[in-house]
């Protein structure tokens, strides 16, 4: 999930929808032969290496089509990691200069989880929430959506072709609650999200409400070292009221920097 210091100030408090972080996947797309589509949701900022390349050409950290030599333009579908009410989004064209798309639109529905990927691409529920918008170079190209609505899939479609290093869908998570289950609460997949802290030097205060174990270090929330009489903090809202049965801090890989106690 792109944290904190990531997120565009017009977005600040929302939570990117379609990061793999949260579960966020790309389900199909109409090409991706220079560079695949799975890299639109991925949580860390776009990298570029000027002396990578494949057997098809330039390594490219994105999604990137071939010249459209037919009628007719490209697309991706995302499966969002949480239902959630859009507010905005970033068509991110980091490092694609002379190879972004012109233009681009974006189209949302709400859908059950059992859908077939045939069944959500015929589908009649797909709404335009971000009309054709020109994109802008090697740049965070921000939207407000035209639409707001809850939705759990997207459809990015770029006119005719070209490359996209990231898709950031900016919003509040919206799951749909079972009842007489036992949950985390505080989890972004149910809800919940973090709010404020008092510090976020080495990591981002929005890893403490991600659905997966940590893989490393990285993964967690860290702050800087302090002192007595000094201590650290952080909010979070959770996904809805509950009735609390227990409490989890989890310390896995930290090893001489974990707080000393809790409360």
């Amino acid at each position: 999930m792109a944290d904190s210091e990531n997120t565009p100030a017009a977005f600040a408090g929302q939570v990117d929808l379609a990061s793999s972080a949260l579960g966020g996947q790309c389900l199909a797309c109409s090409d991706d032969f220079f560079a695949e589509v799975h890299h639109l949701v991925n949580p860390a900022p776009a990298v570029f290496d000027p002396d990578a390349y494949t057997e098809r050409g330039k390594e490219m950290d994105g999604w990137e089509s071939r010249r459209k030599r037919v009628p007719g333009h490209d697309w991706a579908i995302l499966q969002l990691g949480v239902r959630g009410q859009i507010r905005g989004v970033d068509i991110d064209t980091s490092f694609f200069m002379g190879n972004h798309p012109p233009y681009a639109s974006i189209e949302a529905c709400n859908v059950s989880g059992d859908v077939s990927l045939q069944g959500l691409r015929e589908s009649q529920d797909w709404v335009e929430i971000v009309p054709s918008m020109p994109l802008q170079r090697g740049s965070h190209n921000l939207q407000a959506v035209s639409v707001v609505g809850t939705w759990t899939h997207v459809r990015l479609r770029i006119y005719p072709d070209g490359g996209v290093a990231r898709l950031r869908v900016w919003g509040e998570p919206r799951p749909v609650q079972k009842a007489g289950e036992e949950v985390d609460v505080a989890c972004v997949s149910q809800g919940g999200r973090a709010l404020a802290c008092s510090d976020m030097f080495f990591s981002p205060m929005n890893n403490l409400v991600l659905p997966e174990a940590a893989l490393n270090m990285g993964g967690g929330w860290e702050t800087k070292r302090s002192r007595p009489p000094s201590d650290d903090w952080i909010i979070v809202q959770l996904g809805s009221p509950a009735l609390l049965s227990r409490a989890v801090a989890d310390t896995r890989h930290f090893k001489g920097n974990f707080p000393d106690t809790v409360a």
